[in-house]
């Protein structure tokens, strides 16, 4: 099987090294390519669309990195997997307040892949990892969230359970390709405001770690 592991920075995909090298088949024929995207959407569409232009196809596009939670229950440290994105700043103001586009004539709901909205990631994948890694529902955002006025806002418009600024965008691809996806996405800090003692970094890294060693076994398994 041939893996496509998706990262925005280099510090996230150093959370690959408890792996196989990367670029090459390990002993049980998987092949494992990875991309650093650098951060946000644009780019990170760009480089993956980039290298399936390149002629390959693979079987598993695994998009991982941090993440900022929404939840109480879910505090630096926690690992999810993301199900449902969309790209949370696209929209317009109105003298009532921010509309996501897809409550506008310009963007149908439910035009493909969107559904309500959303991007929807399911797959055999996601469906054999789910009772492994808590399913979440995620944002991408190009501003980080720094202040609980803008939390909020987000939690009124999308009830998400964490924020990142580049799923959205591999969850669009995927489903345009016709490519499965799993993302896994550790969390870093709360959304909201950005305080020191609200991030850990170094401990959401260990665990993507931890989190991608024991996914990247369970497909060795599967």
């Amino acid at each position: 099987m041939e893996t496509l592991c998706v990262f925005a920075t280099e510090a996230e995909a150093g959370a690959l090294k408890n792996y196989s090298p990367t670029g090459v088949s390990d002993p049980s024929g998987s092949r494992i390519n990875v991309i650093v995207s650098g951060v946000g959407a644009v780019s990170t569409a760009w480089h993956l669309k980039n290298f399936l232009c390149s002629g390959s196809k693979p079987d598993l596009i695994i998009n991982a990195g941090i993440a900022g939670s929404f939840r109480e229950s879910l505090p630096p440290g926690a690992l999810v997997m993301p199900v449902s994105d969309t790209f949370a700043d696209l929209g317009m103001e109105e003298p009532g307040g921010f509309r996501h586009l897809s409550t506008t004539p310009f963007l149908n709901a439910d035009t493909f892949p969107f559904s309500e909205g959303r991007i929807i990631c399911r797959n055999r994948f996601t469906d054999m990892l789910s009772e492994i890694f808590k399913p979440a529902a995620a944002v991408t955002v190009n501003t980080v969230t720094g202040t609980e006025e803008s939390a909020e806002r987000l939690r009124r418009l999308f009830n998400p359970d964490i924020e990142t600024m580049e799923g959205a965008a591999v969850f669009y691809v995927c489903a345009m390709e016709r490519i499965p996806c799993v993302s896994l996405r550790a969390v870093s800090n709360f959304a909201g405001l950005r305080t020191k003692g609200s991030w850990d970094t170094d401990k959401a890294l260990r665990n993507l770690t931890t989190g991608l060693t024991q996914l990247f076994k369970i497909l060795e398994e599967a």
